[in-house]
């Protein structure tokens, strides 16, 4: 698992890239509690169960500042450009099948590689729509 970190804010984690071979623990979470988004990685063996459950609905309101999000490459390749508070390049990396990256804060951007390439894409929520949740940076 590599950890990207702000050089503005030193401390400040920004983008977190889950490797398909990081599935090396029965679970580990990947995103700390005070995250918008929680995420584990859960490696198991056939026969493990998991107890059926329901999620209580709370009466404290949740918020938040801020969309975080996750792209899961299903299948194919892309090249993410992962960017700073500041809207400056921290680093271009490839992410492929099976690889998950996280965007906590700063920006990204995506080419897709390879024909066919499908991704899972999970936001925090209320997602506005682009109007009122982005805001593009030119490079």
């Amino acid at each position: 698992m590599e950890k990207i970190f702000s050089k503005i804010q030193p401390g400040l984690l920004l983008h977190i890239i889950f490797r398909f071979q990081d599935f090396n623990e029965p679970r580990k979470e990947i995103l700390e509690a005070h995250n918008f988004l929680q995420s584990s990685a859960v490696r198991a063996n056939g026969g493990t169960s998991f107890r059926p459950h329901r999620h209580i609905e709370k009466t404290v309101v949740r918020t938040h500042e801020i969309t975080q999000e996750c792209q899961v490459v299903m299948r194919g390749a892309i090249e993410c450009s992962l960017y700073d508070i500041d809207d400056a390049l921290l680093v271009k990396i490839d992410i492929k099948e099976g690889d998950a990256l996280y965007t906590l804060g700063g920006g990204h951007g995506f080419v897709i590689l390879e024909d066919n390439t499908c991704l899972l894409e999970f936001k925090s929520s209320p997602y506005e729509g682009q109007g009122k949740d982005k805001v593009f940076i030119n490079e």
